[in-house]
């Protein structure tokens, strides 16, 4: 249902997320589509799992630091004390989603666009920042993985690049491309089930990565392309 929430906000709301202009939308718009679009990958991201177990407990273990940073993310988070970084984000996810009739709905919860953005919360704290032995590693693929296959699916209407919450991906891909083949290739396989070229399936997620809005009165309500 989510993807057909998204298609709907855009379509009543195409003004207020782009403005006149196509490039100057009310910012409190966007946070709103930014969180409704979070939803069904974040939830991805957190039941993801390899081998060792769920991702979730294996990478925000070893990256403390930016996950105590995350108690600022909203100003109704709850304090971290008494809670482990994997219970700090299954509380994040519900706050961002409560239950009416076995549907998901968008929380009243704002969050601090920024913060999420900077500590790469929607991608479990990883960022273009964290060192290569953290980041190159098969959770990294399912988590960021969870991410683009949404994206291939829904492109995101403003173009990432534009997203306060999800425009850190464009960094994070680049450094993760520098991981090798393997987790570039463990990528494809969340985009491409049909077994397409690899260099296609590449050229594909990069699209997801830098976007740009096309919008006009010849092809009214078109979703932005991503790049």
């Amino acid at each position: 249902h989510i993807r057909e929430r998204l298609g709907q906000f855009y379509a009543q709301c195409q003004t207020d997320l782009l403005g006149a202009d196509g490039q100057s939308g009310n910012n409190a718009v966007i946070a709103i589509y930014d969180v409704l679009y979070l939803i069904t990958p974040l939830r991805a991201a957190i039941c993801a799992k390899d081998s060792k177990g769920y991702c979730i407990n294996q990478i925000t273990s070893t990256n403390s630091t930016s996950t105590s940073r995350s108690a600022s993310a909203s100003s109704s988070a709850t304090p971290a004390a008494s809670s482990g970084p994997a219970k700090r984000a299954e509380d994040l996810y519900k706050r961002q989603t409560t239950t009416t009739d076995g549907q998901e709905t968008l929380g009243s919860f704002a969050p601090n666009t920024t913060t999420y953005n900077t500590d790469g919360l929607p991608y479990l704290f990883l960022t273009s920042n964290t060192p290569a032995d953290r980041l190159c590693q098969p959770c990294t693929a399912k988590i960021v993985g969870a991410y683009v296959a949404f994206e291939n699916g829904t492109p995101y209407a403003l173009g990432l690049k534009n997203s306060p919450i999800l425009s850190g991906q464009i960094a994070l891909w680049q450094e993760i491309k520098k991981c090798g083949d393997d987790i570039v290739s463990e990528i494809m396989g969340a985009i491409n089930p049909n077994n397409q070229s690899s260099s296609g399936a590449l050229a594909r997620v990069e699209r997801s990565s830098v976007a740009f809005t096309m919008a006009g009165a010849v092809v009214a309500g078109l979703v932005a392309f991503l790049m």
